[in-house]
């Protein structure tokens, strides 16, 4: 699958956002989840419902990856300024709020300066986050699909000067490396890892490694930093293969279903119910 390079573009975010004739990784991922997701929230332009999580997330995407440098617009409460119990101390409080009043004022406690704190304890993660480059650059190509193609879009947090990384933050509930190599595949991060590797090769000719930040949203706000392997990468990039000719395939015929739609699909359970067969025996009789 080749790619052409994107025309300089340079939209503000609504512009961006409502540009859904080049698709973005999100609604690719709704068409891989179905195609009648896509038609639904995409071309009937339904919004899609966000969680908790999810606007904790974005959240922590605005104050960590700040355009002005990492958590510029937050500022931490000092316990000097707090009576006890953590209530703020009178006048004492008010002239240091005074002194910050253009900041964003967090609580030690509060989930967000929680994350920021882990964050600047891991010196690789904090030197990821802080690093120079460009901010919410959008980017937009055209991948040759068969005898078609797709116009894509993406736009990234964080364009490192000299683009020795790629990375992207993450917020999850556990981001112990067992677990979170489930959510990258869960989730779909190796997708968006390549579809980002994507848009910067189709501009720049490079494909750097992609970094994931992974900070854990509740006790006890671990945070690690992981580089998705060739294995990754490769699922990644047969993933957007094979969506990409649906896609095309359900443009042309203007009708968003999947193949197997219309028909009777025989179901097997995932591979990790099929484990507990192994584990599953009747008492064997013993002999007499």
């Amino acid at each position: 699958m080749t790619q052409t390079p994107r025309d300089l573009w340079q939209p503000n975010d609504a512009e961006y956002y409502s540009a859904t004739d080049w698709l973005s990784h999100s609604e690719f991922k709704l068409f891989r989840r179905s195609p009648a997701l896509y038609e639904h929230h995409v071309i009937n332009g339904v919004p899609v419902k966000t969680s908790a999580a999810m606007e904790f997330g974005s959240d922590v995407d605005s104050v960590v990856l700040d355009p002005d440098g990492f958590a510029a617009s937050v500022v931490l409460i000092p316990p000097a300024v707090l009576a006890k119990g953590g209530r703020r101390a009178g006048n004492k409080y008010w002239q240091w709020a005074a002194a910050h009043a253009d900041k964003r004022k967090l609580a030690p406690s509060d989930p967000l300066a929680r994350v920021i704190q882990a964050i600047r304890e891991h010196p690789e993660a904090h030197g990821i986050v802080s690093a120079l480059g460009e901010r919410q650059r959008a980017f937009r190509w055209q991948s040759n699909v068969g005898d078609d193609s797709v116009k894509r879009r993406a736009k990234l947090d964080l364009i490192p000067t000299g683009l020795p990384f790629l990375c992207d933050l993450k917020t999850s509930r556990d981001v112990s490396p067992a677990e979170f190599a489930k959510t990258i595949v869960n989730l779909g991060y190796h997708t968006q890892a390549v579809w980002y590797q994507d848009a910067v090769e189709a501009e720049f000719g490079k494909r750097p490694p992609f970094l994931i930040v992974a900070v854990q949203n509740c006790e006890p706000y671990g945070c690690e930093v992981y580089e998705l392997d060739a294995t990754f990468e490769a699922l990644g990039r047969k993933a957007i293969d094979d969506g990409l000719r649906s896609f095309v395939k359900c443009r042309e015929a203007d009708k968003w279903r999947p193949e197997s739609h219309g028909t009777v699909v025989r179901l097997s359970p995932p591979k990790w119910a099929e484990y507990a067969l192994n584990d599953w025996a009747l008492p064997q009789e013993q002999p007499a």
